[in-house]
């Protein structure tokens, strides 16, 4: 069994330190549940709770899990992509976690160090970030709807992330010479 360091901002309340740690503790049970071959990898994470932190969860290569400590608990106020209406309940939130979760454990298995050679590490990003999410929502995982998935974004579907960033990189230059705004979803990317 893997044992987790869990290192907190010491300015966060110890309530909400609790509460965010129940939720991962819920969310990885989900996950598991739903698709115990990632078990090992799950808990090979090391959790790092982080107030105000701009994602919910982000991963590292060397296996540190981000948690956004309000963003991961505002998930029970999210809708899910391609849900009609926002569920309010326990269950949907955990899984919409569950789904953070193993949408950063995707990162670690598609090589996530891919993105170094790309120019635009945050375009990048957002890029790889497409085809986990259609992925995951083919298989019938829940995914907060302010994700990135081909569809919302007017891209074609069953792409790798390296086809993905040269579309998003050719809207964002197109957008620098009409000098507009490019953006993805609730996120701006600068186009200057």
């Amino acid at each position: 069994a893997y044992i987790n360091t869990w290192i907190l901002e010491m300015k966060t309340n110890e309530s909400d330190k609790d509460l965010c740690m129940d939720a991962l503790i819920t969310a990885r049970y989900f996950a598991i549940k739903k698709a115990p071959y990632f078990s090992e990898m799950l808990y090979s994470l090391t959790p790092i709770i982080i107030p105000n932190f701009k994602y919910v969860a982000a991963c590292t290569k060397k296996h540190v899990l981000l948690i956004g400590l309000e963003k991961f608990l505002d998930l029970k106020n999210i809708k899910s992509y391609k849900s009609k209406q926002a569920v309010k309940t326990a269950n949907h939130a955990d899984e919409l976690r569950a789904g953070v979760l193993i949408h950063e454990c995707n990162h670690l298995l598609r090589d996530l160090s891919r993105l170094e050679e790309m120019d635009d590490k945050e375009l990048a990003n957002a890029a790889f970030d497409i085809p986990i999410n259609d992925d995951m929502v083919n298989a019938g995982w829940l995914l907060p709807e302010y994700g990135l998935f081909s569809d919302k974004l007017g891209l074609p579907p069953d792409l790798t992330g390296e086809q993905y960033y040269e579309l998003l990189k050719q809207k964002k230059d197109q957008s620098s010479k009409s000098s507009t705004t490019f953006t993805l979803g609730d996120d701006d990317v600068s186009s200057g």
